[in-house]
C-alpha cells in the first residue's frame, strides 16, 4: 500500500511511504505535534491533513469513514470511553466494524489476545479502576481485534513497565510478519533495530 501526505511535514515536500506487512517506519517528532496529527488523520479522528492524504492514489476521504477500515490507533494513554466497561470499549469499535451478529467471534478473538498479552484483567470494570498500564495494553487488543492493514502505534511504550515494554516488543516482533507499522515515538527502543526506517520530522 502506498501512502502519499502531501506537503508535509512542510510545503512542497510530500511524505510517500510503502506500508505492507514486515514494514515498521518510526516517526521521530521532537514536539509530537506533527506526526501525532498524522496518525490521527489517518484512522480519521483529525481533519487536519484530510484533503492531503491518499492511499493508492485514492484520497482517504473517499475511504468509508475516513481510513478507519484501514487503520487502528493505540493512543499514547490508552484512552477508552469513562462510562463504558472495558469490555464495552473492547466490544463497540468491533461492532461498527463487523455488525452486530460476529459477538461469538469477537470473544473468541478477545480470549486469544488475552492470552496472548498475558492479561488477567477484569473486563466488567471501568476504566477507571484499572491500571494505566493494563488499559494501554488493552488497547493494543483493541486495534487488533478490528485486523487492519496498518497498526498506528503512538508512543508505544508509555505507562509500561520495563517488564510490561519487554513483553509487548516481543509480541510486536511477532505481529511485524503480518501487519504494517506506523509509529510515533523518540523511544530509542524502536530506533535501535526494531522499525525498518526512520523518518525525523523537522520542528
Amino acid at each position: 500500500m502506498k501512502l502519499q501526505v502531501k506537503d508535509f511535514p512542510i510545503p512542497g515536500s510530500d511524505l510517500v511511504l510503502s506500508l505492507e506487512p514486515g514494514k515498521v517506519i518510526l516517526l521521530k517528532d521532537e514536539t509530537y505535534v506533527k506526526a501525532e496529527a498524522l496518525l490521527e488523520a489517518l484512522c480519521g479522528i483529525n481533519d487536519s491533513f484530510e484533503q492531503l492524504i491518499v492511499i493508492d492514489e485514492t484520497p482517504i476521504s473517499d475511504f468509508p469513514a475516513g481510513g478507519s477500515d484501514v487503520f487502528a490507533y493505540v493512543f499514547d494513554e490508552g484512552i477508552m470511553i469513562s462510562n463504558l466497561t472495558l469490555v464495552e470499549n473492547l466490544y463497540l469499535p468491533f461492532q461498527l466494524r463487523f455488525g452486530n451478529d460476529k459477538r461469538e467471534s469477537f470473544e473468541q478473538e478477545l480470549e486469544n489476545w488475552m492470552q496472548v498479552f498475558e492479561l488477567k484483567t477484569d473486563l466488567s470494570l471501568r476504566p477507571a479502576f484499572v491500571k494505566a498500564a493494563q488499559k494501554k495494553l488493552l488497547c493494543y487488543i483493541r486495534a487488533l481485534l478490528l485486523k487492519p492493514r496498518v497498526l498506528l502505534f503512538d508512543n508505544p511504550l508509555y505507562l509500561l513497565s520495563s517488564n510490561e515494554r519487554r513483553r509487548l516488543l516481543s509480541i510486536l516482533e511477532d505481529l511485524k510478519r503480518d501487519f504494517a507499522m506506523l509509529i510515533c515515538s523518540n523511544d530509542d527502543e524502536f530506533a535501535s533495530g526494531f522499525c525498518s526506517s526512520i523518518i525525523t520530522i523537522p520542528a
